[in-house]
């Protein structure tokens, strides 16, 4: 069964590197799309800047673009996707790092 493998980063300067290192263990077929999370959503839809208020309050970084990784996998792939991930992405638990996370495909067309 196959299996897609997303990946959404906010630190977009790793991103070549991962690819890199996926394509070197043959993962390949992937799909890089910039994305914006919810709270710059909310920060560009708010007219009264609560949004900036809290983050200057708590001294957090102004919030970036991130980036998703989509990449179709054979079920037996998933565990080595996810080692490189680690190896080049680091810990996904702390704060701001990132979000991985597998769904089962139950359809699909122009997949090798």
């Amino acid at each position: 069964m196959q299996q897609l493998l997303v990946v959404i980063l906010k630190k977009s300067e790793i991103v070549d590197t991962l690819m890199q290192r996926l394509a070197e263990e043959g993962v390949k077929g992937g799909s890089v799309v910039e994305t914006t999370g919810m709270a710059k959503s909310l920060k560009k839809s708010t007219d009264l800047g609560i949004i900036d208020a809290i983050s200057e309050l708590f001294g957090s970084e102004p919030v970036a673009n991130s980036e998703m990784i989509m990449i179709a996998l054979p079920e037996e792939k998933i565990s080595v996707a996810k080692d490189i991930v680690h190896e080049v992405c680091g810990d996904l638990t702390k704060p701001n790092a990132g979000v991985m996370f597998a769904l089962p495909i139950s359809f699909s067309e122009g997949i090798n």
